[in-house]
Protein backbone atom coordinates (compact mmCIF):
# COMPACT_ATOMS: atom_id res chain seq x y z
CA UNK A 1 0.00 0.00 0.00
CA UNK A 2 1.06 3.53 -0.45
CA UNK A 3 -0.42 7.01 -0.22
CA UNK A 4 -1.07 8.34 -3.83
CA UNK A 5 -0.08 12.02 -4.77
CA UNK A 6 -2.81 13.16 -6.89
CA UNK A 7 -6.15 10.74 -6.16
CA UNK A 8 -7.60 12.59 -2.73
CA UNK A 9 -10.66 10.81 -1.19
CA UNK A 10 -14.00 12.84 0.21
CA UNK A 11 -16.27 11.74 3.03
CA UNK A 12 -19.78 13.44 4.34
CA UNK A 13 -20.71 13.83 0.56
CA UNK A 14 -24.30 14.95 0.46
CA UNK A 15 -26.70 12.28 -1.20
CA UNK A 16 -27.72 14.82 -3.69
CA UNK A 17 -24.25 16.03 -4.92
CA UNK A 18 -23.70 13.70 -8.13
CA UNK A 19 -19.89 13.63 -9.75
CA UNK A 20 -20.01 16.21 -12.05
CA UNK A 21 -21.01 18.47 -9.08
CA UNK A 22 -18.46 16.58 -6.97
CA UNK A 23 -15.62 17.27 -9.91
CA UNK A 24 -16.48 20.88 -10.51
CA UNK A 25 -16.09 21.65 -6.61
CA UNK A 26 -13.06 20.68 -6.53
CA UNK A 27 -12.00 22.03 -9.93
CA UNK A 28 -13.61 25.70 -8.87
CA UNK A 29 -11.50 25.11 -4.63
CA UNK A 30 -8.20 24.77 -6.41
CA UNK A 31 -8.69 27.83 -9.13
CA UNK A 32 -9.48 29.75 -6.73
CA UNK A 33 -6.44 28.86 -3.89
CA UNK A 34 -4.26 29.02 -7.11
CA UNK A 35 -5.29 31.82 -9.80
CA UNK A 36 -2.88 30.76 -12.13
CA UNK A 37 -3.03 27.32 -12.30
CA UNK A 38 -4.86 24.86 -14.74
CA UNK A 39 -6.10 22.33 -12.82
CA UNK A 40 -7.40 19.36 -14.80
CA UNK A 41 -9.29 16.34 -12.76
CA UNK A 42 -8.73 12.60 -14.37
CA UNK A 43 -11.44 11.56 -12.88
CA UNK A 44 -14.14 11.94 -10.09
CA UNK A 45 -16.16 8.94 -8.60
CA UNK A 46 -18.84 8.71 -5.76
CA UNK A 47 -19.36 5.69 -4.52
CA UNK A 48 -22.64 3.70 -4.16
CA UNK A 49 -24.74 1.01 -2.35
CA UNK A 50 -27.04 -1.18 -4.75
CA UNK A 51 -28.51 -2.20 -1.69
CA UNK A 52 -30.05 0.65 -0.31
CA UNK A 53 -32.05 2.23 -2.83
CA UNK A 54 -33.40 5.72 -2.22
CA UNK A 55 -37.26 6.44 -3.00
CA UNK A 56 -36.98 6.13 -6.82
CA UNK A 57 -35.66 3.05 -6.98
CA UNK A 58 -31.47 4.58 -7.82
CA UNK A 59 -29.04 3.10 -5.70
CA UNK A 60 -28.07 5.29 -2.99
CA UNK A 61 -24.63 7.44 -2.47
CA UNK A 62 -22.21 6.13 0.59
CA UNK A 63 -20.96 9.87 0.75
CA UNK A 64 -17.76 8.93 -0.11
CA UNK A 65 -15.83 9.65 -3.26
CA UNK A 66 -12.46 10.31 -5.20
CA UNK A 67 -11.13 12.82 -6.86
CA UNK A 68 -7.91 12.66 -9.12
CA UNK A 69 -5.64 15.18 -10.44
CA UNK A 70 -3.29 15.26 -13.35
CA UNK A 71 -0.78 17.03 -10.65
CA UNK A 72 0.06 16.67 -7.07
CA UNK A 73 -0.07 20.57 -6.43
CA UNK A 74 -3.44 20.85 -7.74
CA UNK A 75 -4.20 17.83 -5.48
CA UNK A 76 -2.69 19.95 -2.55
CA UNK A 77 -4.32 22.81 -3.34
CA UNK A 78 -8.04 21.13 -2.93
CA UNK A 79 -7.15 19.38 -0.03
CA UNK A 80 -5.91 22.84 1.57
CA UNK A 81 -9.01 24.47 0.63
CA UNK A 82 -11.86 21.73 1.26
CA UNK A 83 -10.77 19.99 4.13
CA UNK A 84 -13.16 20.36 7.17
CA UNK A 85 -14.57 23.51 5.24
CA UNK A 86 -17.83 24.42 6.36
CA UNK A 87 -19.62 26.32 3.20
CA UNK A 88 -18.78 23.84 0.51
CA UNK A 89 -21.76 21.55 1.48
CA UNK A 90 -23.34 22.66 4.86
CA UNK A 91 -21.56 23.70 8.05
CA UNK A 92 -23.54 19.94 9.14
CA UNK A 93 -21.60 17.99 6.57
CA UNK A 94 -17.90 19.52 6.22
CA UNK A 95 -15.75 17.38 4.03
CA UNK A 96 -13.00 15.36 5.44
CA UNK A 97 -10.24 15.61 2.58
CA UNK A 98 -7.49 13.14 2.05
CA UNK A 99 -4.98 11.45 0.00
CA UNK A 100 -6.32 8.35 -0.85
CA UNK A 101 -4.47 4.80 -0.16
CA UNK A 102 -3.92 2.89 -3.36
CA UNK A 103 -3.36 -0.78 -3.70
CA UNK A 104 -0.16 -1.01 -5.22
CA UNK A 105 -1.27 -4.73 -6.86
CA UNK A 106 -4.21 -3.22 -8.11
CA UNK A 107 -2.74 0.08 -9.70
CA UNK A 108 -0.13 -1.95 -11.65
CA UNK A 109 -2.98 -4.51 -13.05
CA UNK A 110 -4.80 -1.24 -14.12
CA UNK A 111 -1.66 0.20 -15.76
CA UNK A 112 -1.26 -3.13 -17.60
CA UNK A 113 -4.90 -2.94 -18.95
CA UNK A 114 -4.13 0.50 -20.34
Amino acid sequence: FFISKTRLQVRNVPPDTDQKALKRIFLDAVTRRATQANPRVLHAKLLYDATRPDAEGKPRSRGIGFVEFEEHEHALAALRSLNNHPEVFTSARRPIVEFAVEDARAVKKLERRR
